[in-house]
């Protein structure tokens, strides 16, 4: 079995620019875990874990469908909150374009996956592990609502392992999928 997902790699260039946003969260001394910069990534679908023998079908189902998808530009913008202000689980940074929402779509209906767990265009940048200091992660998502963190022309598009270990998820690449620049 391999936990596998879909996803998105993002430049270092936007990374860089998501570094102020987790500076200005760890100092709010909350109790947050943090994903590493490295690691972040547009994740279109969830696969959870897959048996061996079913990677093949999904690499193949993948590559004839994303063949024909056309390289796209999307936008790096905005912080938000999962589910609410009010009980704040995790901070994102939102992702606009149509686009990545019709793929995300595309992709689950492909893989036949039921309950997206991705369904809003957005980049993890942390998962609130209790309340403490909630009211300085408010004053923090508030003050960069509104933040341009950059854009980013999409070519590629990956399907990862994600292996857990005890320092975090650890990804590798299964299968790079080049989008169609004939448009």
């Amino acid at each position: 079995m391999k936990r596998l997902f879909v996803g998105i790699p993002l430049p270092v260039m936007v990374k860089d620019k998501l570094k102020s946003l987790s500076e200005d969260l760890e100092k709010t001394e909350s109790d947050l875990r943090f994903v590493s910069l490295e690691n972040i990534h547009l994740t279109l679908s969830f696969l959870g874990n897959v048996e061996e023998r079913e990677i093949l079908m999904i690499v193949s189902s993948l590559k004839d469908t994303l063949s024909s998808v056309p390289i796209f530009k999307i936008h790096i913008q905005g912080v938000g909150v999962f589910p609410s202000m009010e009980r704040i689980d995790v901070i994102w940074v939102g992702v606009s374009n149509g686009i990545v929402v019709r793929l995300i779509q595309e992709i689950n209906r492909l893989l036949l996956i039921n309950n997206p767990k991705e369904e809003i265009p957005h980049l993890t940048i942390a998962r609130l592990k209790s309340s403490k200091n909630k009211e300085r992660i408010r004053e923090v998502v508030e003050r960069y609502k509104n933040t341009i963190f950059g854009s980013s022309i999409i070519d590629t598009i990956i399907l990862y392992e994600s292996i857990l270990t005890s320092d975090g998820p650890v990804y590798s690449v299964i299968q790079e999928f080049k989008l169609n620049s004939k448009n």
